[in-house]
């Protein structure tokens, strides 16, 4: 039979999270009562993985739509002084008129969407479903922990209630045999996806002080000169953020691929082709 549940510990701060909660396949454990503790534990997952796009894969889309990823360290406060400057050149160089605030606790934002462009609006709305995960993460996730610590809990007493023919939830002598694979199979992947969740959980903490103590006090002071470039966007008639962060943005980019080396990509893909 499966270990006990994982606890909560430094060995999940290395867990890949760019693996999706839920990207598994318990198998059948012949009786609609002995899968319900498994079925439920999905619909568990299916939340988490809610989480993980929102707090892993919305950084790097932010990081991405406003083409910070050409930084040589691209970071989330990048993403933001570009998110500002759009926000000031879609108001004519005017941000107080969008009432774009940052703030070190919830909602950590503000700003009124009807001001923004349709591509800016876009940032917007990645930026709200972080920021509200942010704010429900950090205790939310126990909550689901346990949840499925409970369905643990249960699956186990089930466990023992067939090995102790107790019950033997209408299995006939073949089926019994394999439900204790299967089963193991099942308990043994939800300890990887409770290593998973104690990761997440890291990182919702992690982000929760990062954005508080680091990157808020960076932001408040770009919000405060973002009309030096929003306005001058405005002037120039640049108004796509990644345009703008081209325009603007003067940290190191990535070296790009020397030229002979991009010849030899091309000549290995027109032969596998």
């Amino acid at each position: 039979m499966a270990g006990n549940c994982v606890s909560r510990s430094k060995e999940s701060a290395g867990h890949n999270l760019l693996l999706a909660f839920g990207d598994i396949k318990f198998k059948d454990l012949f009786s609609a009562e002995l899968n319900g503790p498994f079925d439920k534990i999905f619909e568990i997952l299916k939340e988490l993985e809610r989480y993980r796009q929102a707090l892993v894969e919305i950084p790097l889309k932010l990081i991405r739509e406003t083409e910070v990823r050409i930084l040589k360290e691209p970071r989330l406060i990048d993403a933001l002084k570009v998110f500002a400057w759009s926000v000031s050149a879609c108001n004519h160089g005017s941000l107080e008129k969008s009432g774009l605030v940052f703030y070190d606790r919830p909602p950590y934002f503000s700003v009124d969407p009807k001001t923004l462009s349709e591509e800016v609006q876009s940032l917007y709305n990645l930026l709200k479903t972080y920021f509200d995960a942010l704010i429900s993460a950090p205790s939310r996730i126990p909550g689901l922990e346990n949840s499925i610590k409970d369905l643990v809990k249960k699956a186990k007493e089930q466990y023992r209630a067939v090995k102790d023919n107790v019950s033997d939830f209408d299995l006939n002598t073949l089926q019994k045999i394999q439900y204790v694979t299967n089963y193991t199979y099942n308990m043994d992947l939800v300890e990887k996806e409770l290593r998973l969740l104690h990761s997440l959980l890291d990182k919702a903490e992690k982000d929760e002080q990062n954005f508080k103590h680091v990157v808020f006090p960076k932001i408040r002071v770009e919000v405060l000169v973002a009309n030096v470039y929003g306005s001058q966007a405005y002037e120039e008639d640049i108004k796509s953020p990644k345009e703008i962060f081209l325009r603007f943005h003067t940290g190191t980019k990535k070296q790009p691929m020397p030229i002979k080396i991009l010849e030899n990509i091309d000549k290995t893909t027109s032969e596998i082709n």
